[in-house]
């Protein structure tokens, strides 16, 4: 099942955040990259998504909505609503 993570998520996605940064060449920082994920998901910066099977988490993805001046989306994430974007 893929579904929108809830707060009580962040603990069991943040090894994977981890590893992803490891294999950017960074360090292992395990409260470093919780307290990035809490602060995106507190801000509602980012959204992400969590794929799971029987309670086990199978990976995820972060995604970072970004404002274009040229649309006005009229659509939430999370709906099951069509959305409608406005070009000008």
């Amino acid at each position: 099942m893929i579904r929108l993570i809830q707060e009580k998520d962040l603990e069991k996605i943040v090894e994977l955040f981890d590893d992803y940064r490891r294999g950017y060449r960074q360090e292992a920082e395990i409260e470093h990259a919780y307290d990035f994920l809490k602060e995106r998901f507190d801000k509602q910066e980012s959204i992400v998504f969590l794929a799971e099977e029987d309670d086990k988490i199978l990976g995820f993805t972060q995604v970072y909505p970004k404002q274009q001046s040229s649309a006005i989306c009229l659509s939430r994430i999370g709906h099951a609503s069509r959305g409608r974007c406005l070009l000008f």
